[in-house]
């Protein structure tokens, strides 16, 4: 599926706002509330985006960690079976594979560390020696910018921001069953909620509000779960020197004005921050680095370009009851 015009437009418009009206977008955009309905509807159904709530993973008492793994050479054929079987293994938010660099990618969400050394100790457990080499990085903070790429005329950009400010203390059980429900594929919205809850509309909004004030929930989303034909998707790691608040505000103030910046993501790795970069025209990767040689001069120390092939799966949020 290529995505036609007004399915862009209606993306860029609602990206970070995913809980608008089919008829705020379309008023917004100049256009029929039923064309702007079959539109998002087609990409949901197809799987190349899912609507979802967006949430400060710190807040909720989960880190997230970027784990790159190479397959030995004689266990690539294993491949396939082996990210089958992680596909829903508990803590995997999502899986990429790439083509350059590494050959998988992995999101994990846990509390600890410690976790992760769990987790890579029970892949050698459960398919032995498959792993050449890997790379593990810790996500520090993490800033969505949308993908005002797919619509030249994309609107003013903004962005959605998840740094560490701790634990939010007021989470119950029943705020975790919201969480869930509200990351759980194509989220409809309180009334959904509503029934599938089991609670009053008035109750469900109180929490949701509740969660916004707390800094828990930052919003909704489209998430891309599925190259469309024609975009590509890469990861820079870049390595830097000198002080690293002003290096955030240098990236930051370069993704606003670089509709192919989609993610920033300040890490604790060999590389200190990592940006996702997703175009219709390949060659915006090559200009990228220049880029950044603008943005951030003498900090800068080099970056690694990873292409990716495929996202596999979509997140998943293994949230903690």
């Amino acid at each position: 599926m290529k995505l036609n015009g007004l399915t862009r437009r209606a993306l860029v418009y609602s990206d970070l706002r995913a809980d608008l009206s089919y008829s705020d977008i379309a008023k917004a955009l100049g256009c029929r509330e039923h064309s702007v309905r079959r539109a998002l509807s087609q990409v949901l159904s197809d799987r190349y985006f899912s609507r979802r709530a967006s949430f400060n993973l710190f807040r909720i008492g989960l880190v997230e960690f970027n784990i790159y793994l190479t397959f030995n050479s004689e266990t690539l054929a294993s491949r396939e079976k082996i990210l089958s079987s992680l596909e829903k293994a508990p803590g995997v938010k999502w899986i990429q594979e790439l083509a350059s660099g590494h050959h998988t990618l992995i999101g994990f969400l846990a509390p600890s560390a410690r976790d992760v050394s769990i987790f890579l100790d029970s892949l050698g457990d459960t398919h032995g020696n498959f792993v050449f080499a890997k790379s593990v990085s810790t996500v520090a903070s993490y800033h969505f910018f949308g993908r005002r790429y797919l619509d030249s005329n994309a609107r003013k950009p903004k962005c959605i921001d998840a740094v560490d400010e701790g634990v939010a203390d007021t989470l119950d059980v029943i705020d975790r069953r919201l969480l869930r429900e509200m990351t759980s594929e194509n989220f409809q919205g309180v009334a959904d909620l509503s029934r599938r809850l089991k609670m009053p509309a008035s109750t469900v909004q109180f929490r949701i509000n509740r969660l916004k004030k707390e800094g828990v929930l930052l919003g909704y989303t489209y998430n891309l779960i599925r190259l469309p034909q024609g975009i590509h998707a890469f990861r820079v790691h870049i390595y830097t020197r000198g002080n690293s608040a002003n290096i955030l505000a240098r990236l930051k103030k370069m993704a606003f004005s670089d509709p192919s910046i989609v993610y920033i993501v300040k890490c604790l790795a060999t590389w200190d921050y990592e940006v996702v970069v997703e175009t219709y025209e390949q060659t915006v990767i090559l200009e990228f680095g220049l880029k950044l040689e603008e943005a951030l001069g003498a900090l800068l120390l080099k970056c690694d370009v990873l292409s990716v092939a495929r996202i596999r799966t979509g997140p998943h949020y293994p949230f903690p009851d």
